[in-house]
């Protein structure tokens, strides 16, 4: 699938904190910078321990030329220690992009997520 040119811009998670085994509702904002209707791959990522893992991704269609709003869910298993190779996690940082970063993320499109266990 072609990845359109389009712009995370930001990131509202439901709450900034989450039991160990419980899912998280995610709402981010993307502009799709192109004129014609599209469709793009989403992707929410957590860091934790290990570094980056993609969280969740969904393909949206997205108008032209316009900003849209999305609506997502990290499933519960993302927030398990299985998910992070038997390590339980305190807190972990949320980005929405098209991919992981390789340098300091937006501040737009992160959240610090902790997590109870």
């Amino acid at each position: 699938m072609h990845q359109p040119d389009i712009r995370y811009l930001h990131l509202y998670p439901s709450q900034d904190s989450v039991r160990s085994g419980e899912p998280l509702n995610v709402m981010f904002a993307v502009k799709n910078m192109e004129t014609a209707v599209c469709e793009a791959e989403l992707r929410l990522w957590l860091s934790g321990t290990g570094g980056w893992r993609l969280a969740s991704a969904a393909v949206r269609e997205l108008a032209g030329r316009s900003i849209t709003h999305v609506y997502m869910q990290i499933a519960a298993q993302a927030f398990l220690p299985d998910f992070w190779d038997g390590q339980q996690q305190e807190e972990l940082l949320l980005y929405c992009g098209c991919a992981a970063p390789t340098g300091e993320p937006s501040k737009n499109c992160t959240a610090l997520i902790f997590v109870k266990s």
